[in-house]
């Protein structure tokens, strides 16, 4: 089984192209574990399309701490305390609520098996750590699961 973080733009993407139940199917079969901190939780209940929400809410995920714990961001309980990783990650612009978030989102997904994100940005912010694991888009995704189940 290969543990999986997707970041909200991969969830809005898969969703947008009707294949979540491709992601529920490969999680039933026991290929894939979807890994979710409370910054992908908070951005998918904040979706004003009501539809959509509910579509990304109901891929089950396994709820996990960031690494690091950022005041203002990183809620109490849901947040580890510090990681030597995330200054570098945050170093694009570490002032935006939004690049500290997605830094948080890399830095989880560098221990997963698989990290999908179509995000520019956020691809460079993983790679750059040279991760352990997968760097995919969401279509290559989909087929990769598509294929395994």
């Amino acid at each position: 089984m290969k543990t999986v973080v997707m970041d909200t733009s991969a969830y809005n993407k898969i969703v947008d192209i009707g294949k979540e139940h491709v992601i529920r199917n490969a999680i039933t079969a026991d290929i894939i574990k979807i890994l979710q901190t409370h910054i992908e939780e908070d951005q998918i209940s904040a979706t004003s399309n009501e539809e959509k929400r509910s579509k990304m809410q109901v891929i089950e995920t396994v709820s996990i701490p960031t690494n690091s714990f950022v005041l203002g961001t990183s809620k109490l309980g849901r947040a580890e305390m510090g990681s030597i990783n995330l200054d570098e990650l945050r170093k694009h612009n570490s002032q935006n609520v939004k690049k500290t978030k997605d830094a948080l989102i890399a830095e989880v997904a560098l221990q997963a098996d698989i990290f999908v994100s179509d995000d520019k940005q956020q691809r460079h912010r993983f790679l750059s750590q040279n991760p352990p694991g997968k760097l995919m888009y969401h279509d290559e995704f989909i087929k990769w699961l598509e294929d395994e189940v």
